[in-house]
């Protein structure tokens, strides 16, 4: 096909004619360049978002192995984990230990929260006309088991007959890890 056709047709029109189809045609090139531009700019946005995102993600993997470092550091102190009936006879064995009476034991199990890593195990260890010297020695001997034992209360008063023993309450608080809490082994994406 020829575009003489064409070339006879525009010569045929008149000057205001011509001048309406120039300026149709150049709105219809104007107004595909301009929906052009936004989609460039579009794909432009998308790119450096991407690129944006590939740096923090090529920052976080370079960071790995501190991190894992940091993760095995965290592991070896909270591998420490003291279930309640270890709870109960490392209590026994302290106060045989400073040579108290033997106290009433309480003892007491919180489950946490599902996103905890940790259960908290507690006794309250009531004791009467107990001598002040080993009161003393058996708070020495749980404090010294830190941070598997934790004090978290001592109410304590002299028995009216004689100054030097005590009567009040121990509570002991002792965290226990959720079994697999420790676990950094990455799951597997689920097929879709």
């Amino acid at each position: 096909m020829t575009l003489r056709p064409l070339q006879t047709w525009f010569e045929k029109m008149s000057s205001r004619e011509r001048f309406m189809l120039l300026a149709f045609a150049w709105s219809v090139v104007i107004l595909w360049a301009s929906l052009l531009i936004g989609q460039v700019k579009t794909v432009k946005a998308n790119i450096n978002s991407r690129q944006v995102a590939l740096k923090k993600q090529d920052l976080s993997l370079k960071q790995k192995p501190e991190v894992e470092q940091k993760i095995k550091h965290y592991q070896d102190i909270f591998k420490t984990s003291v279930s309640m009936s270890d709870l109960v006879n490392r209590v026994t064995t302290y106060y045989r230990e400073a040579d108290m009476p033997a106290p009433t034991i309480n003892s007491n199990r919180n489950d946490t929260k599902k996103d905890s890593i940790f259960n908290i195990n507690s006794v309250t260890v009531h004791f009467s006309r107990t001598p002040f010297r080993s009161l003393v020695d058996f708070t020495s001997r749980v404090l010294h088991d830190e941070p598997n034992l934790i004090i978290d209360e001592l109410v304590s008063s002299p028995e009216r007959s004689n100054l030097t023993q005590m009567t009040g309450d121990v509570r002991i608080f002792a965290l226990e890890l959720k079994p697999g809490a420790l676990d950094i082994t990455p799951t597997a994406p689920t097929a879709k």
